[in-house]
């Protein structure tokens, strides 16, 4: 059997990287920019990958001349998305939580078909694509980081939960978070937007992370959001403080600087030593990532609703 994986252009040396040290039983098949594909053991199953977007086992090649007749062999009880692998566009409605995805992969002159399920922590979204566009008052580009991290995430924050912000500035993410009814105080030494000065739910510490303590921050944290322009061996020590100070932090967004080389190894170092603060990890490359991972934690465990939303449970 052969399992597919849709990755960001550019990343796919990371995706193979990874699977060497992850999946060693995964033989490297064939690639193309923003898309790789090994040959696995049969019974497998679908195997997840941090470097993914979305990931299959892969079920027919088929011409596009003949896709309506492999989709009636295909499609039966699944939600078809099509994927342009050429444009890095992807179309089709949106699946929710336990459903069933049939990928067509348009390769041009081949149609590729694969299947999947959307679990939690997975896209439901076609092609693993956010379908999310930059608002033009937006500070910066971090806006879709945070968007991006709480769509894969599924968790549908109460309004009114507060969340820390490390490295805020100019304003992306805590403007996203204000949009979604977060309280929220952002950490940095560099001037904030207005939009985040200007709305009644954002406070704004002026310091450097090095320098922040307790009487800095609100009395009850519920989610760390990090982004910091600093090497995981900075940051992850800075995460670890706060945690520290305030264990009911239930959720963790962290944006891992990748560099050029970080091996897999040392990446997985930095993983264990925030799981070792008592959170359960969830990996992923977004859309908007560039050379950097999104860490997802969670302290207690999850449940999904019927919505495929997902709600933190002690």
């Amino acid at each position: 059997m052969f399992v597919y994986v849709l990755v960001n252009p550019g990343m796919e040396p990371w995706l193979k990287a990874e699977a060497a040290f992850r999946h060693p039983e995964l033989k490297l098949s064939y690639s193309r920019p923003g898309l790789v594909t090994f040959k696995a053991p049969e019974g497998r199953g679908e195997p997840h990958f941090w470097f993914s977007r979305v990931s299959g086992v892969f079920r027919v090649k088929t011409a596009p001349a003949s896709l309506d007749t492999a989709l009636n062999l295909w499609s039966e009880g699944r939600t078809v998305h099509r994927t342009l692998l050429a444009q890095q566009s992807a179309e089709g409605t949106i699946a929710q939580q336990g459903d069933q995805v049939l990928d067509v992969l348009d390769l041009g002159q081949e149609l590729w078909l694969g299947t999947r399920t959307v679990k939690p922590f997975t896209w439901g979204h076609p092609g693993g694509l956010s379908g999310l566009a930059l608002p033009a008052q937006a500070p910066s580009r971090a806006w879709l980081k945070a968007t991006e991290q709480l769509l894969w995430s599924g968790w549908e924050a109460p309004v009114g939960s507060v969340a820390v912000e490390l490295g805020s500035a100019p304003g992306g993410a805590s403007w996203a978070l204000l949009q979604q009814g977060f309280q929220v105080t952002g950490v940095d030494l560099a001037a904030m937007d207005k939009l985040c000065l200007d709305h009644g739910s954002y406070s704004h510490v002026t310091l450097s992370v090095r320098d922040l303590r307790k009487k800095h921050l609100p009395v009850h944290i519920d989610a760390l959001f990090c982004d910091l322009g600093l090497s995981p061996v900075e940051a992850i020590p800075q995460i670890r403080e706060l945690s520290h100070v305030h264990p009911e932090i239930s959720w963790l967004f962290y944006t891992l600087k990748l560099g050029q080389k970080l091996p897999m190894e040392q990446l997985q170092k930095h993983l264990d030593s925030l799981h070792a603060l008592g959170f359960t990890l969830r990996c992923t490359h977004l859309p908007s990532n560039k050379s950097e991972l999104t860490v997802v934690g969670f302290r207690g465990r999850v449940t999904a609703d019927v919505s495929g939303r997902v709600h933190g449970k002690e």
